[in-house]
């Protein structure tokens, strides 16, 4: 019988990339993880109490990724922030520019992309999915949640669905990456931790 994979789930609701970064050292030596998933960019984008600037955003990803990789772990994978329902954001949310909502998951996805090309790491491209199966919107049977689907106001957070899609695109992305005996790290905001 071969040992299992064990996955831990590190991520903290309303957690941004700077703070991912500097709890991440003290996670990586004490899961020792052969494999990093990083979910941030939601609070940093979106959260106007929590929000972190591009040029930091890509410094903590660049942070993160180094000591990662100086700790040995061998697989890491970036989620991207999911699609957004701007007009209930925006009722919840004052950003310092004049960005929509929609428009600031746009710069951070790409910006998420750019360091995954650069560093070589492998994507998972949830933002994608979701638009090819109908977007943020306010149906039902929307992926992201809504009053229609959830009671909620909500607009970024995924539907049950949503994170059951979020979990089946990483287990194909990292087929063949995962071994017996291996250690995942999750690390993110509440859509790593599960909320919704």
């Amino acid at each position: 019988c071969a040992d299992p994979v064990t996955v831990f789930n590190g991520g903290i609701g309303g957690h941004n990339s700077r703070q991912g970064n500097e709890r991440l050292s003290s996670l990586l030596q004490k899961i020792q993880p052969q494999i990093l998933i990083i979910g941030y960019g939601g609070n940093d984008a979106l959260n106007s109490g929590n929000l972190v600037s591009p040029e930091e955003f890509q410094r903590n990803f660049d942070a993160m990724i180094s000591s990662a990789r100086k700790q040995g772990v061998k697989v890491i994978m970036l989620n991207t922030i999911s699609p957004a329902i701007d007009s209930y954001l925006s009722e919840r949310h004052r950003y310092p520019d004049s960005a929509t909502p929609g428009q600031r998951v746009n710069q951070y996805n790409k910006l998420i992309r750019d360091i995954a090309a650069r560093h070589q790491l492998i994507l998972n491209d949830i933002y994608l999915a979701v638009e090819q199966r109908g977007g943020a919107t306010e149906a039902a049977s929307s992926l992201v949640r809504n009053p229609a689907n959830s009671r909620t106001k909500d607009g970024l957070h995924l539907t049950a669905a949503g994170a059951r899609l979020l979990g089946e695109l990483a287990a194909e992305q990292l087929k063949g990456k995962v071994h017996p005996g291996d250690r995942v790290l999750c690390l993110g905001d509440s859509i790593t931790w599960g909320a919704g």
